[in-house]
């Protein structure tokens, strides 16, 4: 896409089985209750997610799932994410490797700023630029970079800005500028 889109849901939104899912957009999206781009693959499905574009939206503005396929997520769009318990950009693979590469600032009122997950696979994320993220509830948890995968590697390269987190002091959220864990890898 290349053109401005505004939406009381999503900006952009699209599902697949099996093959290759590809997003490429390059006009502003604006989203008064619902997520920028959602990308979804089931069966052995692959994500890819390539934002050059402002996103502003109530919930996730990039958002991405996969079964077993790998995800891949760039992004060099500014993200400004004003709802609560979300992220600028949400990318989680059951089987697959998830890669995430951002240099364009991120601005959530209430969640992370990238959440990089995979079960089994590999999550690799390559991040530059200001990541902000508030904490306007308290049960979330408002990490700059929250990535992390159960039996693969994980990978978490961060420079050229700032991660400032704020958190309260009450219930049962925290506030981390980078959170990375794996329990499996052998690497």
């Amino acid at each position: 896409s290349t053109g401005t889109i505004q939406s009381s849901r999503y900006g952009i939104y699209a599902q697949l089985v099996d093959g290759t899912l590809t997003i490429d957009n390059q006009g502003a999206i604006s989203s008064t209750g619902g997520m920028g781009i959602s990308a979804s693959a089931s069966g052995t499905g692959a994500v890819t997610v390539g934002n050059t574009a402002a996103i502003s939206t109530t919930a996730r503005a990039i958002d991405t799932l996969t079964s077993s396929g790998n995800l891949e997520v760039t992004n060099t769009g500014i993200l400004t994410v004003t709802g609560t318990d979300s992220a600028g950009i949400y990318a989680q693979s059951q089987d697959g490797a998830t890669t995430v590469t951002h240099s364009g600032g991120i601005t959530t009122a209430d969640g992370r700023g990238i959440h990089a997950r995979s079960t089994s696979g590999e999550v690799t994320v390559n991040a530059s630029d200001d990541i902000t993220t508030g904490q306007a509830t308290t049960t979330t948890h408002n990490h700059g970079i929250d990535a992390g995968s159960t039996s693969g590697k994980v990978t978490v390269n961060f420079d050229n800005g700032t991660i400032k987190v704020v958190g309260t002091n009450t219930g049962g959220g925290n506030s981390i500028g980078i959170a990375a864990w794996d329990t499996g890898s052998t690497n």
